[in-house]
């Protein structure tokens, strides 16, 4: 393989998993505005095997350092070409669903508390980009929290120096985009769109 093939088999396959990340989102997005249950669904669409039953769990977004990056340098130099509408339209599918994502939490927040907005208190114990790693960069649920900052929602972050039963008490609700990132304590006070955590 010549380098320049090494270079598109690395970009091709990040921004198909950014594709299949924006794939399930957007279902998971429909779903909840017309009050359908997204895992019922996403089950039922992956048994066909031509699918497959794997990286499909519904999130804030595709994020971290190498999708972001690699999608939008695939788009860019496809720009240009015909018949790119797919790969050049997955960022913007990206962006979409940190905003509706937003406004979903904006209206669970004002539902679970009856609180205006700027009384609200939105938890951040992890900003992680994704489980396992401490890489805060380029994540998904960052785009998330400043959109809620500028809709005037307060926005706590954990601090390792604060008991975690404080933390939740000052809390109203705490995001998260895998469960799996945040301690049980914090749970029954966490939204996620993490349908297959412990599946």
């Amino acid at each position: 393989m010549k380098s320049d093939e090494a270079e598109a088999v690395k970009l091709f396959a990040n921004t198909y998993l950014s594709m299949r990340v924006a794939f399930f989102n957007e279902l998971d997005s429909f779903l909840l505005k017309n009050n359908m249950n997204t895992k019922n669904v996403i089950n039922g669409v992956c048994l066909d095997s031509r699918i497959g039953d794997y990286y499909n769990n519904p999130s804030f977004g595709y994020g971290g350092y190498c999708l972001p990056k690699d999608t939008k340098v695939l788009a860019n130099v496809l720009s240009q070409e015909e018949n790119s509408e797919l790969i050049t339209s997955i960022a913007k599918s990206n962006l979409s669903r940190k905003s509706s994502l937003a406004k979903e939490i904006i209206c669970y927040c004002q539902n679970m508390t009856n609180k205006e907005l700027k009384d609200i208190v939105i938890g951040i114990y992890s900003l992680s980009s994704k489980s396992g790693s401490d890489n805060t960069r380029f994540s998904a649920l960052s785009d998330v929290v400043e959109i809620l900052k500028n809709k005037g929602l307060k926005i706590l972050y954990f601090d390792h120096s604060i008991k975690i039963n404080d933390f939740k008490d000052e809390c109203d609700v705490v995001l998260a985009n895998r469960l799996e990132d945040v301690p049980e304590e914090l749970w029954e006070k966490t939204y996620t769109r993490d349908i297959f955590f412990n599946n």
